[in-house]
């Protein structure tokens, strides 16, 4: 999928394509699922997992995990998912420091959501079936959203 979003409410739109296909994933996981989000500083990573936590049903702020790596979010009932996991990986050099974070026990829960940006730091253990959404500037406001 690829769209050129224009405004907040666009990017709003493909979200829930997004989120469909994260749910039609979680179908077919036995672990968790894990949408990875990549692209340039100020392209739109934290906010589309702004709109998807909203979407998920979180409740208050869902700040940048940018100093803290790692932010957790109770998802609300009638999803597939228990748990939404923020993760921020731009400060992390090698997949050894996302799993002393406890990687693995995330990962291995299918009630898990796991939204993480800069995977290319730690690409190595992007699951195989991991969905890839690229963001790229396509003007001051306008943004080029696509999924793998």
């Amino acid at each position: 999928m690829k769209k050129l979003c224009k405004n907040i409410n666009e990017t709003k739109d493909f979200a829930d394509k997004i989120l469909s296909l994260a749910h039609k994933k979680a179908l077919k996981n036995d672990k968790a699922t894990v949408v990875a989000l990549s692209g340039d500083l100020g392209s739109g990573k934290t906010a589309m997992v702004k709109i998807l936590g909203e979407k998920c049903g979180v409740k208050g702020r869902m700040p940048s995990p940018t100093f803290v790596i790692e932010k957790r979010y109770r998802v609300k009932k009638g999803l597939p998912w228990e748990k939404l996991i923020h993760i921020d990986a731009y400060r992390l050099d090698k997949e050894s420091e996302i799993i002393r974070l406890g990687w693995n026990e995330n990962i291995s829960n299918k009630k898990n959501i796991i939204f993480i940006e800069w995977p290319e730091n730690v690409k190595k253990i992007i699951p195989q079936n991991a969905i890839w959404v690229t963001f790229s500037h396509k003007g001051e406001t306008e943004r080029l959203i696509e999924t793998k």
